[in-house]
């Protein structure tokens, strides 16, 4: 229980990815965590420590600061998972003007404009700020995205996710990261064990990056 009264805000914290591992990695540390995500799942165990906004909106990162600090009392960890892109054929010129926007939304402007709301509240001293880079992790995205492929090219399972991490460049671990695996590298950042752990980028990845 070594997170016995923090509170946390864990954004995309919902549908089988590394969000809701993170926030059930955090919880059974002791953490109280509100989440949030674009709608509520059906498994919702507490609607009090849940928001539904679009966080890739300045309107939706407000009504998640207002419920953290409203609901939690203030906030001592915020773990940012949304985000992604779109994979659109075509190469670097396919995007559309929409499509960087939304990439610029979900991925930059969520996290600048939460932060800006919860500083305040939280930066007295000792805040730290970490990055975690993860690889291909087998999400329940990923597992629909494998399994969708596979039916596309006429192979099994096993053999549409060897090519997608061929895709990547391989991983040498043989296998994708587990979103529990991430939630654990976070759990150990937030944790007063990484205090002295600050501005650094941590890749998770199973060695497709390779460097040393």
């Amino acid at each position: 229980m070594e997170l016995d009264g923090r509170r946390a805000v864990v954004t995309g914290g919902t549908r089988g990815g590394i969000g809701a591992a993170v926030t059930a990695r955090l919880t059974d540390a002791g953490a109280r965590v509100l989440t949030t995500a674009r709608s509520a799942p059906d498994d919702l165990a507490d609607r009090e420590l849940f928001v539904a906004a679009d966080v890739g909106t300045a309107e939706g990162v407000a009504r998640v600061a207002a419920a953290a600090l409203h609901r939690l009392g203030g906030v001592d960890i915020v773990v940012h998972v949304v985000g992604g892109s779109r994979q659109e054929p075509g190469g670097v010129l396919a995007p559309t003007d929409d499509d960087w926007q939304h990439a610029f939304a979900v991925n930059l402007f969520a996290s600048v404009r939460l932060d800006r709301a919860l500083l305040p509240q939280v930066a007295p001293a000792g805040v730290r700020v970490n990055t975690v880079a993860p690889g291909f992790v087998e999400t329940a995205g990923a597992r629909g995205m494998v399994s969708a492929l596979a039916a596309a090219d006429g192979v099994d399972e096993d053999t549409s996710r060897q090519r997608i991490m061929d895709s990547i460049g391989g991983i040498p671990l043989g296998r994708p990261a587990r979103p529990d695996e991430v939630a654990e590298l976070i759990a150990f950042l937030v944790s007063d064990r990484a205090s002295a752990i600050t501005g650094a980028e941590h890749v998770i990845d199973g060695g497709s990056l390779r460097t040393i």
